[in-house]
């Protein structure tokens, strides 16, 4: 279960449409060793400890652009990340340990738009859409301190610590101070 080693591949290729527009698009496999829960936990013995070697595939295709004569570099990215194996902390009412948590399915668009509308400003709004769910998840412990199920199905259900958008942006402006434009 602790194996690890494992050969991973990336392939990807791009496109000049013209001068301003640049299309890729890429398909890669990850890994990430199995191993054992080293923490202190007293709940965790034993094979609970054991985890197994996490495996993700995925696939990704977007444009790189920039428009109005430099004024606007807009780019998009859509992906699918398939992984098997989820390695998760999982809180078993005491404390927190590792376990593979089944198999997820992370897809999404992700874009960034810069602009320059004048010399001295720069603003810039960026963001991320993202489905994620487990795609099969039997067997899930249930919360703390239930007993009935012992375990339960979290296949379709949403993947903890991934929430369906992110948004960021800043505005800067830029400009010598009077009188420091020598230095």
């Amino acid at each position: 279960a602790a194996d690890g080693t494992k050969m991973t591949y990336r392939l990807g290729t791009t496109y000049q449409l013209n001068d301003d527009v640049m299309l890729f698009a890429t398909w890669s496999t990850g890994f990430k060793s199995g191993g054992f829960d080293s923490g202190r936990n007293a709940t965790v013995v034993g094979q609970a400890r054991i985890f197994a070697p996490e495996t993700t595939e995925n696939i990704e295709a977007g444009a790189k652009t920039t428009l109005l004569d430099g004024m606007v570099v807009a780019n998009a990215t859509a992906f699918r990340t398939e992984v098997d194996n989820y390695q998760f902390r999982t809180y078993d009412g005491i404390s927190f340990a590792v376990r593979n948590n089944g198999s997820i399915r992370q897809q999404g668009v992700e874009f960034d738009v810069t602009a320059y509308p004048v010399e001295q400003l720069t603003v810039n709004l960026a963001g991320t859409w993202l489905d994620s769910q487990y795609t099969d998840f039997r067997g899930a412990p249930n919360w703390p301190g239930l007993t009935v199920p012992a375990a339960i199905d979290l296949t379709g259900e949403r993947v903890p610590s991934s929430p369906e958008w992110q948004l960021a942006g800043y505005a800067r402006w830029e400009d010598t101070m009077p009188g420091f434009a020598g230095w």
